[in-house]
């Protein structure tokens, strides 16, 4: 979920392998995060704060979604916060090339979100050679649609409180404008979805990464042994 450590994750298993030899590439999958302001326009539907109305520019960028999405009630859809289809090609043409004899081609995401950068979207462009491992994390990187294009699928599980306050860490500090309202959207959207996207994809889950408890000690759990019980998905 947001907030857990996905990426850090990410590049200590990075740190590990290149000290054993390897080389390794880490992509996240934030960088296919649509246009701040259209996500910021669902959230102040869904959250319903009469000091934070739409604008009308919000109603402009948001169209149809202005009707459908039903304020001040659970929200379920944060998947659709990522531009799904450009995922999918990338994943796509990163399997093209590994089937291929190839060395080494570059990748582009012409209009990658780049977190707290300046411009907001701008075009991204990184190499990939033969022998790499390449690394995904993501929110929902385990959609039915894109689980056949990785080798090992991991979940990472922390303990939900402190995975909420590391989310409004980062938040405060990367958004303190809007803070206050994505925090309620934690709550009302980022949450709900992220369960019910849990439960969903849960059998594609080879291991699970448990942080969750009161020790730094990291659990790697296959799939095959039994899951103690915890109050996180």
């Amino acid at each position: 979920p947001s907030g857990s450590g996905k990426t850090t994750v990410a590049y200590e298993v990075g740190k590990f392998l290149e000290l054993r030899g390897y080389k390794y590439r880490v992509i996240s999958l934030d960088i296919f995060l649509k246009l701040k302001a259209w996500r910021g326009a669902i959230e102040k539907i869904v959250v319903a704060d009469p000091d934070d109305p739409l604008t009308g520019a919000d109603r402009k960028l948001v169209g149809e979604s202005a009707a459908i999405v039903e304020p001040d009630t659970t929200y379920y859809d944060e998947e659709d916060f990522w531009n799904q289809e450009a995922l999918r090609d990338l994943l796509g043409e990163i399997e093209e090339f590994r089937r291929s004899g190839k060395e080494s081609r570059v990748f582009t995401v012409a209009d990658a979100y780049i977190r707290g950068g300046t411009p907001e979207r701008q075009e991204l462009n990184f190499e990939i050679n033969k022998g790499d491992i390449v690394i995904i994390d993501g929110k929902y990187a385990l959609r039915d649609e894109l689980q056949g294009f990785y080798d090992l699928r991991y979940r990472l599980n922390d303990n939900p409180d402190r995975t909420k306050a590391k989310f409004e860490m980062r938040t405060r500090k990367l958004s303190p404008n809007s803070a206050d309202r994505q925090m309620a959207f934690y709550e009302k959207g980022m949450v709900p979805s992220f369960e019910r996207y849990a439960v969903r994809t849960e059998g594609a889950v080879d291991y699970r990464i448990e942080i969750a408890g009161e020790h730094e000690d990291w659990k790697l759990i296959s799939r095959e042994e039994p899951r103690e019980e915890s109050s996180s998905p």
